[in-house]
């Protein structure tokens, strides 16, 4: 009797020492944040349909400033936008989410 509750308890500490080193998320370097960032919003612009076809034009982000908040980073992109006779560099803001999933584009 005294071996089964043993045996129970070492299972117990098992799945608790599993369960709390899966939980750890890794955090991202500065580096990393800023490419992750990067994609999103260019993933973004290529997906939206605005006054003009988005299969001919081309984004380039050049660099992206960000504040991380808790659920959501705030972002603020230096843009290249290349189209066939048109070609210029402007400053996008979004919201993306910590998951680079969600972007809401302010201005």
């Amino acid at each position: 009797m005294k071996n089964m509750h043993r045996n129970t308890y070492n299972w117990i500490y098992l799945v608790a020492l599993l369960l709390s080193l899966g939980s750890c998320s890794r955090k991202l370097s500065h580096e990393q944040v800023e490419a992750k960032l990067k994609e999103a919003m260019k993933t973004f612009l290529q997906k939206q349909e605005f006054r003009y076809d988005t299969t001919k034009t081309e984004f380039a982000i050049d660099s992206v400033i960000y504040y991380e908040d808790k659920s959501f980073y705030e972002c603020e992109f230096n843009v290249h936008l290349k189209k066939k006779n048109y070609d210029t560099t402007g400053i996008m803001t979004a919201r993306i989410s910590r998951d680079f999933l969600r972007v809401t584009r302010k201005w």
